[in-house]
């Protein structure tokens, strides 16, 4: 396989760099108390800004994302609002995901800290089954097990279905409450 352009790269890097400033951005302007009302500002974009806000609180580790699940019932209705959640959900994992394999462990400590929970979940998720029980054991922390399992050797599809999968019944309970 040839190598990738140098300007191919830089572009791929550009871009990546500016969904990562954009999802930051939307996550520092908007925290969880007015999120809501932008939401709803969105008009017909709203749907598109549940998804991002969703994803941002797994890409930027400290924000919660619990909040969301009953915004996403009470605005969208049950089955669309678990539809949007998951969608973010997963877009959120993938990022998170695919930055810890391009930036490595060190900018991820710096992205979830490390207290030595990191070094714990690395040597518990090496294999698919691995990730499955780590990801059952840490349900309420996607972003830690996101970036790091972009750390391990697991295949990209694993991670997502397993990701996504284990994700399914908080979110749908969440999303009913709303």
């Amino acid at each position: 396989m040839p190598l990738p352009l140098k300007k191919d790269v830089l572009w791929n890097a550009a871009f990546f760099l500016l969904a990562l400033g954009g999802l930051f951005f939307i996550a520092k302007t908007w925290g969880n108390d007015s999120l809501k009302n932008w939401i709803e500002a969105a008009g017909p974009w709203a749907p598109l800004a549940l998804v991002a806000a969703k994803a941002s609180t797994i890409v930027f580790a400290p924000l919660s994302g619990a909040l969301i699940y009953p915004l996403a019932g009470a605005l969208f209705g049950f089955w669309k609002g678990v539809a949007l959640s998951v969608l973010g959900d997963a877009i959120g994992g993938a990022i998170a995901f695919q930055i810890s394999r391009r930036f490595g462990r060190t900018f991820v400590e710096k992205m979830v800290g490390d207290g030595g929970l990191l070094a714990k979940i690395l040597t518990m998720m090496g294999t698919v089954r691995g990730f499955l029980i780590t990801r059952l054991l840490l349900v309420t922390a996607q972003d830690i097990v996101a970036y790091a399992a972009g750390l391990t050797k697991l295949p990209f599809l694993p991670f997502i279905l397993i990701h996504v999968s284990v994700s399914l019944v908080p979110t749908v309970l969440l999303t009913a409450s709303g």
